[in-house]
């Protein structure tokens, strides 16, 4: 019996090896080229490559269309699948003009390797959507007529819309992609119409991911809105704010008389005595001289009277004597009071008479007002309807307008009880004394406050008025 040699096993194991060669050799030329099983390809090359389409074009063209669907399936939108098409096709350097144009019964976009985007009111693009609508039913496996025009067609399922690519003066360039015409289209049109609001790299490569997350930050959003309406903050009270005096004084005109000169000007100081303006006395030495003259003449009928016992005469005289003494006593003491003082150490704060001197004053006129600035008022005039959530006592923010920095944070220190006219609107009054050493509050000036009151929802200041006025319209 003879034992199998040691070279037997190789022989056998050469002609297994070299039979799964031919066998795969086979396959290959079967399919036309080699069929991608890399775990490196990607999904899109993955998907489309067992495609019997691709299948049956060369390896060169195979890759080619696997390439141009890979740059497709990475696009956001068909715009840019559509510019990918005519890059990948005509890369820089070219010296064909390759074209791509998309739409339905009109063509909504053209795109042009040299020229890029071209809109609507160019003249090319004129020319384009003109003879767009009798491309649809022209043979395009041939050259347009008399032209080095080749045209692929990529329709969309159902005929619905289309994408047309064009190249100028180089037909062999995409005479590969007719055969796969359908198979790029399907790949073209898989991409949304549009860019969606955010990235695919935030919300998800898919669509139903990026459904799903468009709606998670939807409801995310509307949750915080809600938060955020409904929370607890101190109701918010605004009122309009103005600086007053606190210990003014109004210097009002004494008698009639006419202005003879006036000493001061809004704005200086004053001390208490002196003297802001003068009058003009010399009628009332006229009339003093008359009154005297008169008195002694008085004087006169009444001894007369007495020395022939008319006790009757003398006593008419005697009435006469001290009406006229009244009337003399009353003309030198204004006379005493030409000199209006100040009665109290302050500023003058408004009254410029200076444009007055010579002018006859009424008796009761406002000639000045002094005012001491060591200390103002601040008054908030708080609207009839916000006065139920005003309490004395309550944190108040105040911003003056004409003085820079932060708001001051006071309390209320007194409320009016009697509502009050001003501007057409009936308002409460607020007041807070405010120190003013540096004398920078001055009275007139106008500013905002704040007055915070109970807590409440943050949305119920800005709703209140209106859900109330809607209960009283339906009766409550």
């Amino acid at each position: 019996m003879n034992h199998p040699t040691s070279s037997q096993p190789t022989s056998d194991s050469t002609s297994i090896a070299a039979a799964l060669d031919d066998a795969v050799a086979q396959l290959k030329a079967a399919a036309g080229h080699d069929i991608p099983t890399s775990v490196d390809a990607s999904p899109a090359r993955q998907q489309y490559a067992a495609d019997p389409a691709i299948a049956s074009q060369s390896p060169s063209d195979a890759k080619a269309t696997l390439d141009i669907i890979e740059a497709i399936c990475g696009a956001s939108d068909r715009r840019e699948a559509m510019e990918r098409i005519v890059r990948a096709i005509a890369p820089p350097g070219t010296s064909s003009t390759v074209r791509a144009g998309i739409g339905g019964s009109n063509l909504k976009w053209l795109f042009d390797c040299r020229l890029g985007w071209i809109g609507s009111g160019s003249s090319l693009f004129d020319q384009v959507a003109g003879e767009w609508s009798g491309r649809a039913s022209r043979n395009t496996d041939q050259l347009e007529p008399d032209t080095k025009i080749q045209t692929v067609t990529l329709p969309a399922i159902g005929g619905a819309s289309r994408c047309e690519v064009w190249v100028h003066d180089d037909p062999a360039a995409i005479r590969w992609m007719q055969p796969v015409a359908g198979t790029l289209a399907a790949a073209l049109f898989s991409r949304p119409a549009r860019r969606l609001p955010l990235s695919a790299g935030l919300l998800g490569s898919s669509a139903s991911g990026t459904s799903s997350a468009v709606k998670a930050w939807a409801v995310g959003a509307v949750l915080l809105v809600a938060i955020i309406a409904v929370w607890p903050v101190r109701y918010r009270v605004a009122a309009k704010a103005g600086v007053e005096t606190l210990s003014g004084r109004y210097i009002a005109m004494p008698f009639e008389a006419r202005l003879l000169d006036v000493n001061v000007k809004p704005g200086e100081q004053v001390t208490a005595g002196q003297s802001l303006l003068l009058l003009d006395g010399r009628p009332l030495r006229l009339e003093l001289e008359g009154l005297q003259t008169e008195l002694q003449q008085a004087v006169k009928e009444h001894n007369a009277a007495l020395a022939s016992r008319r006790i009757a005469d003398a006593q008419q005289a005697s009435l006469e004597q001290k009406k006229l003494q009244r009337k003399i006593d009353l003309v030198s003491d204004r006379l005493r009071r030409l000199s209006v003082t100040s009665p109290i150490d302050g500023v003058v704060v408004s009254g410029d008479l200076r444009r007055h001197i010579g002018s006859p004053l009424e008796l009761g006129q406002t000639l000045l007002e002094v005012a001491a600035m060591d200390s103002v008022a601040i008054e908030l005039e708080i609207a009839e309807h916000e006065i139920g959530f005003i309490t004395k006592g309550m944190d108040t923010r105040v911003k003056i307008d004409a003085i820079g920095g932060e708001s001051m944070d006071l309390l209320l220190q007194e409320i009016y009880p009697a509502a009050e006219l001003r501007e057409d609107r009936n308002v409460f009054i607020g007041r807070i004394e405010v120190p003013n050493v540096d004398g920078e509050l001055r009275p007139g000036m106008q500013g905002k406050a704040v007055a915070y009151g109970p807590l409440r929802p943050w949305i119920w200041s800005w709703v209140r008025g209106t859900v109330e006025r809607c209960l009283w319209m339906i009766g409550y």
